[in-house]
């Protein structure tokens, strides 16, 4: 096996790369085997490659960039905790975005969003209701940073199914 910085790899590699410049243009696997001296079946086996190694090294920077995120956001949800669990409702809803944003980094929501169920309106309801308790916390987090009572916020805090929840 040769070296990796070999004249034989380098070649082969820039033969690679060429071949998959020549796909980008649209050129066909058999006009790129004429091109390249080569067969379709071999261009096709290269072009082919070359596409497999691209996919996995963005799926693996996608991962890397995923991971880095999420350190970041659990950096943060460390930062507010003590606060939103000593019932600090500005950081109970610093706290709920940082977690609305993790499932969402981690795909977390989206299996709800797929569940198959007897009626399409059971899945709209349950969004509304999970979008309502996301904003009713956003607003009782802006009430209590205004010095509001969380009484009136909630009193006046209607629900996504009934025009006054709170009588």
């Amino acid at each position: 096996m040769h070296s990796l910085s070999s004249g034989t790899r380098v070649a082969a590699a820039e033969r690679a790369a060429e071949m998959l410049t020549l796909r980008k243009r649209g050129l066909t696997y058999k006009e790129i085997g004429q091109q390249m001296d080569c067969s379709e079946k071999i261009a096709w086996k290269i072009v082919s490659r070359e596409l497999r190694r691209l996919n996995e090294r963005r799926t693996a920077d996608a991962e890397q960039l995923r991971q880095l995120e999420s350190q970041r956001l659990d950096a943060l949800l460390a930062g507010i905790w003590d606060k939103a669990a000593a019932g600090d409702l500005a950081a109970v809803g610093v706290a709920l975005s940082i977690g609305a944003r993790q499932a969402k980094l981690w795909g977390l929501d989206s299996a709800a969003k797929l569940e198959v169920c007897e009626s399409p309106q059971r899945v709209i309801i349950e969004e509304v209701i999970v979008d309502h308790e996301i904003m009713r916390a956003r607003r009782l987090a802006a009430a209590s940073a205004a010095g509001q009572s969380c009484q009136t916020t909630l009193a006046s805090d209607e629900s996504p199914c009934t025009t006054n929840a709170v009588s």
